[in-house]
């Protein structure tokens, strides 16, 4: 599995869709969603459950949104949650809804299906939010590949070509 370290080569056409287009359709859907669903069993103990679980993804959702805009490291990891979250909420709906069981299962197999392809796409992307320095970046390993001047350890372009560490991972190169 690739890992994308560099947002000027990695392909984000999907994180751009995800981020200004399906989370925050998916809010205002589970919003909707749950708002029918507490209007036709409001004083009905299993309404609660529903009720935390909304307030859980709106709070996720919200702190995902927020930290997609600056790549926060926050924000991968509330994008995690919230896939697991969503998932939960799905069948937990679905149950609570007394759905057929057949249709419950259904919803579990796609949810489970759409968050587990969410979670390899920005599994991919983790080093984006999140700068892992490679082990041994304090070493001067000919970090610098002279070949097409780009990082050993993580892959991403040095700019400027004689820079003396890699401004993603810090590596020390050859100029250091």
């Amino acid at each position: 599995m690739k890992k994308h370290f560099d947002r000027k080569t990695a392909p984000l056409l999907f994180h751009r869709l995800y981020h200004y287009v399906a989370l925050p359709l998916t809010a205002i859907w589970l919003a909707l969603q749950t708002f029918l669903f507490m209007a036709a069993s409001f004083a009905e103990p299993r309404a609660l459950p529903v009720a935390l679980l909304f307030l859980t993804l709106t709070g996720l959702s919200a702190a995902t949104f927020i930290g997609f805009f600056k790549w926060k490291p926050f924000s991968w990891y509330t994008a995690l949650a919230l896939f697991l979250f969503q998932w939960i909420y799905m069948i937990l709906v679905a149950v609570l809804a007394h759905f057929p069981p057949l249709f419950v299962a259904f919803v579990a197999l796609i949810s489970a299906a759409v968050a587990v392809l969410l979670f390899l796409y920005y599994l991919k992307r983790k080093p984006l939010f999140i700068p892992v320095p490679p082990p041994f970046a304090d070493q001067n390993l000919d970090a610098l590949d002279e070949k097409n001047k780009s990082c050993k350890f993580c892959g991403a372009w040095l700019m400027p070509p004689d820079a003396s560490t890699c401004p993603v991972c810090g590596a020390k190169t050859e100029n250091a």
